[in-house]
């Protein structure tokens, strides 16, 4: 290909090569920004140091050196820049993700390339790959236009024939006597038509029609009457003229009436013929394009006096508008005065904004359609551009979203409803994601968990710090055995919300796993059920009282009927002579003597052990205060701490059990311990309560450890009772620790 300065100069002379931006070359980018929209894209023409740029958009520049970037004379598709040292990251301030560029050429000549570039990485397919080198295929006949005409008017300049010029533009030429119908034409003229001067000869103005399309002949002649009555000062139109080969060519004829009559009659008329097939294919490829997109295109122009317009509409118009293109592009009230009331002032507002700050525009609204007979939702975009004229343009897309606005619509009712319903429960929803490690919650579980969305940063550490110690391990385990083996997890478990409130909350947990089976997100909700156990805390409380009572009256009957009547019969017994028995009978009468005393004890046993006072008037943890009190005034020193919940009810047979434990544990240790300081816990871990009793006194040997007579056997009875297991750790000499362990569901 060509490199020479010489021809260089030879166009630079001509004043061809400069960056005066031309309508023309507005007009083919905004054509190929339509087919491939990025974020800079230009059209250059160069000569041998530089590229000067004729139509751009998104940059201020107006010339480029060689080695800024690669404007070169052959294709170049770079999809993502950095994977290229030779192409610039930045151009005129702005970064460069991708870099497409085609070459122009004049006559072997590489005189400028058509340039797309993108902030992003992208990719071009070859559908348009292939569009945007008809358009290159446009910007070059465009660029051989200026030429010729340049040189037609240097040639002018030297005193040479026009006509001359003309014909070597590849012009065709023509001057009509309107009167007589006598016509000239240039040779490149037939040269357009495929036909050689002595085949159409003799010519006249039936020449001319009889190779126009018979359906463009209507729009010539209602153009040439504009002309002729003086309305329009040009006629200027584009038609279709029969080929030799047979085939149509389009072309571009204007003219203008140069003589008139002295009547005022059209004397003598002169034009061009310009060949615009190419131009024309593209234009049918576009329109392909643009008709097969579900929705309406076109181009909005709005006027420095605010009148606006449209242009260049695609086939959706009648299924978004209900209209034709000629009414709205005759009348765009009509597309107005259908949008509904409520929205049209803002949709306006929108556009204005865009006119004024130039960024890309995008709005919805609804429009009273015409053939649906209903509204429908419309929303459209478009990137505004500045007109020589000062009017500003959007290249336009709007569809009919109605399906995806009204599901959005019942998506937000949804959510609405689920909010109202979540904050009356006073539940809420999170989401935590591993693989962003970002965890979501839902408006209305900060109002659980009595926290300001505003303030209160979620993670995972922040919620586990509102968790009361003793419930933090357990809450925290559950998520950690959901997270490892995806099995859902409910808890309870309590919090102190910053401003001291003290609540109770059930969460439930569920896991999403990947491909993989590897857990990737942990949702679920948590709800405040503070309220509901409070209701079940006085249900229990009544149900205790009721077995308390029940008890209390089991205890009396056997104290008031079965003891008495036992000691009644030993006392009858007593009052036996036994000196004047025989020796088999006296040992029979000493041994239910034994007996009955025996009944009496467990009776007087069985009746306190049903229900020993201090439970039945205080509760658990407060009859082991009280338990723990006695000692107070005593060497012997107990304390006592106890982290159950006001929520928690245990079942009166398992406090009944725990508390005869502590009690005969505290008798054990002032027995045998001789220890000087005891310590007693209660609480509760995960789901089980744990009850230790521990001593600084000399312990118990290993193998004293059966012996009855430290009542180690009575307390392993008791706790076996109410189902739980006991462990006790020994250190001679130094401690004792009994730890009793009774499984328990609760909270």
């Amino acid at each position: 290909m060509i490199q020479s300065p010489k021809t260089y100069n030879t166009l630079k002379s001509l004043g061809v090569i400069n960056t005066i931006e031309e309508e023309e070359f507005d007009s083919i980018l905004d054509l190929a920004n339509i087919l491939f929209d990025t974020s800079i894209s230009f059209i250059s023409l160069r000569d041998e140091e530089l590229h000067h740029v004729k139509a751009k958009r998104g940059i201020v520049k107006h010339c480029f050196e060689q080695s800024e970037l690669e404007l070169i004379a052959e294709e170049v598709f770079v999809e993502d820049v950095k994977n290229f040292d030779s192409i610039s990251l930045q151009i005129d301030g702005e970064s460069i993700g991708s870099f497409f560029s085609f070459p122009l050429v004049w006559e072997d000549l590489h005189v400028g390339n058509l340039v797309f570039i993108d902030s992003q990485a992208r990719q071009i397919s070859s559908k348009v790959q292939k569009s945007l080198r008809l358009i290159g295929v446009q910007c070059e006949q465009l660029i051989q236009k200026r030429i010729y005409e340049a040189k037609l008017f240097a040639k002018a300049n030297e005193h040479q024939s026009l006509e001359d010029v003309l014909d070597a533009s590849r012009i065709g030429t023509w001057i009509w006597n309107v009167q007589s119908g006598e016509v000239t034409f240039n040779d490149w003229w037939f040269e357009i038509v495929g036909y050689k001067r002595c085949e159409l000869s003799p010519v006249s103005i039936n020449t001319w029609y009889e190779l126009v399309h018979p359906d463009d002949r209507i729009i010539s002649e209602e153009a040439l009457q504009k002309c002729f009555s003086r309305e329009e000062e040009y006629y200027n139109v584009e038609l279709r003229m029969r080929h030799k080969n047979g085939q149509d060519v389009w072309i571009h004829d204007r003219g203008k009436v140069v003589e008139w009559t002295h009547d005022g009659k059209p004397l003598i008329m002169s034009g061009t013929h310009i060949e615009i097939t190419e131009r024309k294919k593209n234009e049918v490829l576009y329109k392909a394009i643009t008709d097969n997109v579900p929705g309406v295109v076109f181009r909005y122009i709005l006027r420095p006096d605010n009148t606006d317009g449209v242009q260049l509409i695609n086939e959706g118009y009648v299924d978004v508008w209900g209209f034709t293109a000629e009414e709205v592009t005759a009348d765009l009230s009509i597309i107005w005065s259908r949008i509904d009331k409520a929205d049209v002032e803002r949709v306006q507002k929108s556009i204005e904004k865009s006119r004024e700050t130039m960024n890309y525009w995008m709005d919805e609204w609804r429009y009273h359609h015409p053939v649906k007979n209903k509204v429908i939702w419309a929303r459209g975009a478009g990137k505004p551009m500045k007109m020589e004229d000062g009017s500003t343009a959007w290249d336009t897309f709007i569809q009919d979203v109605s399906e995806a606005k009204e599901a959005e619509i019942r998506l937000k009712e949804s959510e609405k409803l689920l909010k109202e319903a979540q904050t009356y429960s006073k539940m809420g929803n999170w989401n935590f994601d591993f693989r962003k490690n970002e965890l979501l919650w839902s408006d209305t579980l900060y109002q659980v968990f009595g926290v300001d969305d505003k303030q209160f940063k979620e993670t995972h550490g922040s919620f586990l710090s509102l968790i009361i110690p003793q419930d933090r391990e357990y809450a925290k385990r559950a998520s950690l055995h959901t997270q490892e083996t995806g099995e859902p997890f409910n808890v309870k478990y309590r919090i102190i919300t910053p401003a001291g409130e003290s609540k109770v909350i059930e969460e439930y947990g569920f896991a999403e796993k990947d491909a993989n089976g590897k857990v990737v997100r942990l949702f679920g909700t948590a709800q405040d059920v503070t309220e509901i156990m409070e209701i079940k805390r006085d249900l229990q409380v009544n149900t205790y009282i009721t077995q308390v009572m029940e008890r209390q009256r089991i205890a009396q009957v056997i104290h008031d009927s079965l003891q008495q009547s036992l000691i009644a019969t030993l006392m009858n017994l007593n009052s036996l002579d036994s000196e004047i028995m025989a020796d088999r009978n006296h040992k029979i009468l000493m041994n239910a003597k034994e007996l009955l005393k025996e009944s009496v004890e467990q009776a007087r046993s069985i009746a306190h052990d049903l229900v020993p006072p201090d439970i039945a008037s205080y509760g658990l943890s407060n009859a082991i205060h009280k338990l723990v009190k006695k000692y107070a005034d005593t060497d012997f020193q107990i304390s006592f701490e106890s982290y159950l919940s006001d929520y928690q009810q245990i079942p009166i047979d398992t406090e009944i059990g725990l508390y005869l434990i502590a009690q005969e544990g505290i008798s054990n240790i002032v027995k045998h311990s001789q220890a000087s300081k005891s310590y007693i816990k209660l609480e509760q871990i995960n789901e089980i309560i744990r009850l230790t009793v521990k001593d600084n006194g000399v312990g118990i040997e290993p193998e004293k450890l059966e012996n009855s007579n430290f009542g180690i056997n009575g307390i392993s009875n008791r706790v076996a009772n109410i189902g739980g297991t006991m462990k006790i750790q020994c250190v001679p000499n130094k401690e004792t620790i009994l730890e009793v362990n009774i499984p328990f569901g609760g909270l």
